[in-house]
């Protein structure tokens, strides 16, 4: 008498097995991505850390809920806006978050890191990185980024040390000139082509205006006002840029501030001889202090922001504004030193 033959595992049996697998096998790649994540991940928040755009997020060395506004935008941000200037004529606490060449897809992803630990009023996007063209890969990329560390530091392996295994992450690298990029050269800029009057409207593209609602409705989460501004420019801004966002921010029901058009452009008061860096692409610090200046009034007396002068809980900011103005007499008496690509101070 033969044994009869075991029964086949059904095919929904070998499903659920595979399944099975396949799922722990996904819970043990994700627990070993998170785990280098954190051991790649830098432990300060400086560059000498191997922090990726220090200087941007040096608003992590900042008390919580301390930042009254918050700057978003490429290089025309972080050379058109002091922090400093602006706490030293108001007394108001703000960061500028931008990066070289940045697209406002990286912005969101930045401004909900600031949102982890910080409650801004108010967060203003400079326009100018609306036009800064990017692709549906580019999106992809960033996002795998922000689901794993290890995808951001992977290049750091080679940096490792003992504290990296060990260590816990530490921001504590005040940055005294709070995202700011100040420069002091001065090459004048050609306006003869400048803000020539158009009913042309040149709109952003598709991705860049789905991630700027993206912004809007993340400040509105956040209890912020959203704002667009553009910071005086010659070389790229025009009136159908203009157009392009005055409606764009009608749309959103924001507001919008042109430092290019009138009545802000009088007060502001650049002078294309003397205030431009790059034949008016960026702004030296002349025009720097102009645009802060005119912003410090615009936070304090329209929108009615606090003054922290004299606030014991603010007392670091009156350090660093010492700080600022030494580093800036130095900037001033050698324009040319303190005008390589990426020098800054802590």
């Amino acid at each position: 008498m033969t044994d009869s033959a075991a029964p086949k595992p059904s095919k929904l049996a070998s499903f659920f097995k595979y399944l099975g697998l396949s799922v722990l096998f996904c819970a043990i790649l994700w627990g070993m991505l998170v785990g280098l994540g954190h051991i790649l991940q830098p432990k300060g928040n400086s560059k000498d850390d191997g922090l990726i755009e220090s200087r941007a997020y040096g608003f992590l060395a900042e008390p919580d809920d301390s930042l009254d506004a918050v700057f978003l935008g490429d290089s025309l941000a972080s050379t058109g806006f002091s922090p400093m200037r602006i706490w030293g004529d108001a007394g108001v606490a703000s960061f500028v978050c931008s990066v070289n060449g940045e697209q406002v897809s990286y912005a969101y992803t930045m401004l909900r890191d600031v949102f982890k630990t910080q409650k801004p009023q108010v967060v203003f996007l400079e326009t100018e990185m609306l036009y800064n063209p990017f692709s549906v890969g580019k999106v992809f990329k960033q996002f795998v980024k922000d689901q794993f560390t290890v995808a951001e530091y992977h290049h750091r392996w080679k940096e490792l040390t003992l504290e990296d295994f060990t260590g816990q992450v530490k921001y504590d690298k005040v940055s005294n000139l709070k995202g700011s990029n100040p420069k002091a050269l001065c090459e004048p800029a050609d306006t003869s082509c400048y803000m020539l009057p158009s009913d042309e409207v040149e709109l952003p593209g598709k991705l860049n205006l789905m991630f700027l609602r993206a912004l809007a409705d993340l400040c509105e989460e956040n209890g912020a006002q959203f704002a667009l501004v553009a910071t005086p420019h010659t070389r790229d801004w025009n009136y159908a840029r203009h157009n392009g966002c005055a409606q764009i921010a009608q749309d959103l029901g924001i507001d919008f501030i042109d430092m290019n058009t009138e009545p802000i452009a009088s007060e502001v008061g650049i002078d294309w001889s003397h205030d431009a860096r790059d034949a008016g692409i960026h702004l030296n610090y002349h025009g720097m202090n102009k645009v802060s200046d005119w912003m410090a009034s615009y936070l304090s007396e329209t929108l009615g922001l606090p003054d922290h002068r004299g606030d014991q809980a603010y007392a670091r900011w009156g350090k660093c504004l010492e700080e600022y103005e030494e580093y800036m007499a130095k900037v001033a008496k050698d324009p040319e030193k303190y005008d390589i690509p990426g020098v800054h101070m802590y």
